[in-house]
């Protein structure tokens, strides 16, 4: 608990032995560092998907065709973006239970877009 204040984390978790696992290993550098790259990738693959107005020179003279990624390329990586915040949730919900989860509004949001996100991907 004064790792979690040190963090300024909740306090609101699981304490046996197998969540406290679960727990240090998902704030661990690591685990941090793929969820941050993961969101780092879904925000940078707006400059790649059509339409995009990613150019090398903004002058219209000297402007290339964009690239146009191969099918499927930039929707695959999406989907795994998609996996990695799915675990995600889940590990946060299952750290703080159910009953915890439901009464944090982040959450709800955040599921919220999940599904509002994968709603759009399957539909494109």
């Amino acid at each position: 608990f004064i790792e979690d204040a040190i963090q300024y984390r909740s306090i609101n978790h699981r304490v046996d032995s197998r969540s406290l696992w679960l727990y240090r290993w998902y704030y661990s550098r690591t685990c941090q560092w793929i969820l941050s790259l993961t969101i780092t990738v879904i925000l940078a693959l707006a400059f790649f998907e059509k339409p995009s107005s990613l150019t090398v020179t903004s002058d219209v003279r000297y402007r290339r065709p964009a690239w146009d990624p191969p099918c499927g390329l930039t929707e695959n990586i999406e989907l795994l973006c998609f996996l990695v915040f799915i675990i995600d949730v889940s590990v946060k919900s299952y750290l703080i239970g159910w009953e915890e989860f439901w009464k944090n509004k982040w959450l709800m949001a955040y599921i919220l877009t999940l599904i509002v996100s994968l709603t759009d991907w399957i539909v494109s």
